[in-house]
């Protein structure tokens, strides 16, 4: 890092954790030295110990790396060891809310013409908000192919739109296609006669098998939606029938009740008197329905 100038105490040890590489003599991955070096680390640092840490965590997924970054910095903050810790998780920065002990550097960038300029000078802080991607403009800048380099753009838009870039198959034709993909390794092998013909043979009863387990599940599911379908519809049904005896019930009152009237009404009852008993025998029948 350019400086004009450095000021540290004397440590007792010097630790570090910066390189990025896996262990073929003990079978270690990258993820596994670095949580081998990083746990010698915490057992050997001393009370006045320099301590630089590289990108710790980046061997796994961004939410599991960050987890351990943070609980390892928890465990290194109740020494009073001087530490370096340089990562690009913008949740550790929260560090710094909460330990008084804690802070945050950045190094400033600014972006011209659609690219990145790092200006390599040290600013006090969390970084800015930023949607710049500092990866892709940095793979722009080597011997990539720019029409992968823009299509990275567009993927990088779409994730973060939050959209799912995956393509769908029917199971049919992946059984197919991977049929196909077996047969083309048969024809590398150099097989011929009944060797060529027995693996043929082997490979048509499983891809039999495969596709009628399938053809099993779709009868299934289609069952399974005509007997919803069916469902579906004697419901309906019901509910139907449940509205015509409701109409049914009150309807029968009211013509009963018009079928007595004129059963009962002389032929020299004024019009008068008629239409007013009507009309206080509907109203008793409607309270009646009401009830």
């Amino acid at each position: 890092v350019p400086a004009q100038f450095a000021t540290f105490r004397i440590p007792d040890r010097i630790f570090s954790r910066v390189s990025n590489r896996d262990c073929i003599e003990s079978n270690s991955s990258t993820f596994m030295v670095e949580m081998q070096e990083t746990s010698f680390i915490l057992a050997n640092l001393g009370p006045t110990s320099l301590i630089i840490i590289d990108e710790l965590g980046r061997g796994t997924s961004v939410e599991e790396g960050t987890s351990i970054c943070w609980a390892i910095c928890e465990k290194l903050l109740q020494s009073s060891a001087y530490i370096f810790l340089a990562t690009h998780f913008l949740q550790m920065t929260c560090l710094a809310d909460l330990h008084p002990c804690v802070s945050n550097h950045h190094f400033m960038a600014k972006t011209v013409s659609d690219h990145v300029e790092y200006t390599h000078q040290l600013a006090q802080g969390k970084p800015p908000p930023s949607t710049t991607h500092y990866g892709l403009d940095l793979a722009s800048r080597t011997s990539l192919p720019t029409r992968l380099v823009e299509r990275a753009k567009e993927i990088s838009k779409k994730i973060k739109q939050g959209e799912v870039y995956v393509a769908k198959r029917e199971p049919l034709d992946t059984s197919c296609i991977e049929l196909v993909m077996k047969l083309k390794r048969l024809t590398r092998l150099g097989l011929k006669g009944k060797e060529l013909a027995t693996e043929m043979g082997r490979l048509r009863e499983q891809f039999l098998a495969e596709t009628s387990k399938l053809a099993e599940v779709n009868e299934e599911e289609a069952e399974s939606t005509r007997r919803n379908a069916s469902g579906l519809n004697d419901l309906v049904e019901d509910r139907l029938e449940d509205t015509n005896n409701q109409e049914d019930k009150v309807a029968t009152p009211v013509n009963t009740l018009v079928k007595e009237m004129k059963e009962a009404t002389p032929e020299n009852t004024p019009v008068k008197e008629l239409k007013e008993a009507t009309v206080k025998e509907v109203k008793e029948a409607s309270i009646e329905i009401e009830f």
